[in-house]
């Protein structure tokens, strides 16, 4: 019984703990593994990281001609999805390639010792997704930018990264 009763109060500590910030106390429990915080981001990242739960939406212009822009236009962006992308949703690998590019690029963009180039996979990902999604004829340049949203209603848009002109 004692044994049993030694567990159970284990599990509903180790439930408390994921609700809470840790201190230097629960932290070194939490290196030891004896009381573990089961996140799926580090702690320390979400309390310094005002921008940590913003949604990346992907935007994409083409230009007819020179010094001419067009509109932008969405290319990708998160919705509100249904109860049963829960269990099934065959979009996800490849939109979550792309939305990892574009985290990388918003991250690397503040920083210029980490500015990535645009020969780097990240950026070479994100332009393959905006000339896939959008029609370019010969002549035309694209340019995409990432913007982030945050909240549900009465959205705060903010651009977090522009690209150069592109031409296919």
């Amino acid at each position: 019984m004692l044994s049993l009763a030694a567990v159970v109060l284990l599990l509903l500590l180790g439930l408390d703990r994921q609700f809470g910030i840790l201190g230097p106390r629960g932290q070194l429990l939490d290196h030891l593994a004896i009381l573990p915080q089961w996140k799926f981001f580090g702690q320390s990242q979400i309390g310094s990281d005002p921008h940590c739960f913003d949604d990346l939406c992907l935007l994409a212009r083409i230009s007819p001609g020179e010094g001419k822009a067009g509109s932008w236009q969405e290319v990708l962006w998160w919705e509100d999805r249904p109860i049963t992308h829960t269990f099934w949703n065959p979009l996800l690998r490849s939109r979550g390639a792309v939305g990892e590019a574009m985290a990388n690029l918003t991250i690397t963009e503040s920083n210029d010792e980490q500015q990535v180039l645009p020969t780097a996979l990240t950026y070479l990902t994100v332009l393959r997704q905006c000339l896939d999604c959008l029609p370019t004829d010969d002549g035309m340049a694209i340019q995409f930018a990432i913007a982030a949203t945050r909240g549900r209603e009465n959205r705060l848009v903010s651009l977090r990264f522009l690209s150069a002109w592109h031409t296919p």
